[in-house]
């Protein structure tokens, strides 16, 4: 499903904990309610990636070339 929360640098605090929040409860109830809706565990499976895809994506670090108006991506991983 999602990858290891470590691969979430967006996810600043990492692993954290709250007092009275059980993650694997929760995430429990939302596929329920995924289901209940209607929604195939295909369908789930393809919110989670999109999920994870918008994480990934805000953790993206840029910077500028010189005299241009385009960013790269400082370890070319974007090519």
């Amino acid at each position: 499903m999602l990858e290891d929360l470590k691969s979430y640098p967006f996810l600043t605090n990492g692993a954290m904990a709250i007092n009275g929040i059980d993650d694997s409860e929760m995430l429990k109830e939302t596929t329920e309610a995924m289901s209940i809706m209607g929604m195939s565990p295909e369908e789930q499976a393809q919110v989670f990636r999109c999920v994870s895809g918008v994480l990934l994506m805000g953790s993206m670090q840029f910077k500028t070339e010189r005299n241009t108006d385009q960013a790269v991506l400082p370890d070319n991983t974007g090519t």
